[in-house]
């Protein structure tokens, strides 16, 4: 069964141009929020009680003797900055379950530990991934490896602000060690030799984004095909063309990364394209600085990445979460919400109405709200 569906952030327009038959939803009975297929038919989130479709070749279980293995990387909210005396305290730390290899080259994995800095800069929401893997009342997997490479400020396109950058065109880059895509690579290729063994890639979690989106609007245009090439190139290194991605948007609360919506956009706009790419809404996350989630945030984020590792077969068996989104769990600002006046009628994001009857409505794939809810048509 192929994902479908996306609880989704506020971002900028989609254009719109016809792709179904006029026809294609006459006989279909719309309950918002829904998920609505490629081919045009209809399925209600309600009878499945999950807010992300699957498809069942996610869940296969190919190396199934060896232990689940989790890429990681982004810029500052994955590379941590949640104060030490924040951290949940269901998060066992240090965990020798959890093999990790944090910004190494060499591959050498060491058990995961959390360390009071002094600098209220000690977690983020990848901690609470991994830990709910190895938990017994959640994943209960036994042991997981986690490759990760993170750098704070960081831009994929090579005009950031930093000197480091994920382009996969790091030939133009001053140096190769400024390309931290390539160091990132060598770390997996590096991990693969010393213990392939071992583990399997089920997934890539990240987050990044307002190092493109505080540059220039050029720059932020350039994030939807720059992130499109790193997903690919990622799943290339380990010959996993499939590869589940799971990202974050950036919150609504950011008003530095002053063209925030615009790498939203890009990110939504991946999730309708790309079967195997997954979002979290985080565009109503509270803030603890001017960028950062604060620990609520990243609890939250952290509950719900694990939860759609479950949905994709990564945890089978897994107990979920569930947890309540500590703001609009719809994403769509109350502003926004005032213009969606017609029960059923489908809207831009922006508030532009499509369509006066989302059953009979002509549309290509992207994302629409309906009756206050946002859904992503695949």
């Amino acid at each position: 069964m192929k994902k479908n569906l996306l609880l989704l952030g506020m971002v900028l327009l989609l254009p719109f141009q016809p792709l179904f038959p006029a026809d294609t939803f006459s006989n279909a009975t719309l309950q918002a929020p829904s998920c609505f297929k490629a081919d045009g038919t209809v399925m209600n989130v309600d009878s499945v009680n999950i807010d992300t479709m699957v498809s069942d070749s996610q869940a296969g279980n190919e190396n199934s003797s060896k232990k689940v293995c989790i890429l990681a990387a982004g810029q500052s909210n994955i590379d941590g900055r949640n104060p030490f005396a924040e951290l949940p305290s269901y998060v066992v730390n240090p965990n020798p379950a959890i093999r990790f290899s944090w910004n190494k080259i060499n591959g050498v994995f060491s058990d995961f530990a959390i360390t009071d800095g002094g600098h209220g800069r000690d977690w983020a929401f990848d901690a609470i991934v991994y830990n709910a893997l190895v938990d017994a009342n959640h994943g209960a997997q036994d042991t997981i490896y986690v490759i990760k490479r993170s750098y704070s400020g960081s831009s994929i396109d090579p005009e950031g602000a930093t000197d480091y950058h994920w382009t996969t065109d790091y030939e133009q880059l001053p140096s190769e060690r400024y390309s931290l895509l390539r160091l990132f690579e060598r770390g997996i290729r590096a991990a693969i030799e010393r213990d392939g063994d071992k583990f399997d890639v089920k997934a890539i979690i990240w987050h990044q984004g307002c190092g493109d989106a505080n540059v220039s609007l050029e720059v932020a245009e350039r994030y939807q095909n720059n992130l499109r090439d790193v997903v690919a190139y990622m799943r290339n290194i380990v010959g996993k063309p499939e590869l589940p991605f799971i990202c974050g948007t950036i919150s609504e609360n950011n008003h530095i990364c002053r063209w925030r919506d615009i790498v939203n956009q890009a990110i939504w706009n991946l999730t309708a394209e790309d079967d195997n790419f997954y979002c979290i809404d985080m565009s109503g996350a509270t803030l603890l600085d001017a960028y950062h989630f604060d620990s609520a945030s990243s609890e939250y984020f952290g509950q719900k990445v694990y939860d759609l590792l479950v949905d994709l077969g990564v945890a089978s068996g897994g107990v979920k979460y569930n947890p309540v989104c500590p703001w609009d769990e719809n994403g769509v600002s109350a502003a926004k919400q005032s213009g969606h006046v017609v029960p059923g009628a489908i809207y831009t994001l922006l508030g532009t109405q499509v369509s006066r009857n989302a059953a009979s409505a002509q549309r290509q794939k992207g994302v629409y709200i309906i009756d206050g809810k946002k859904v992503v048509v695949k």
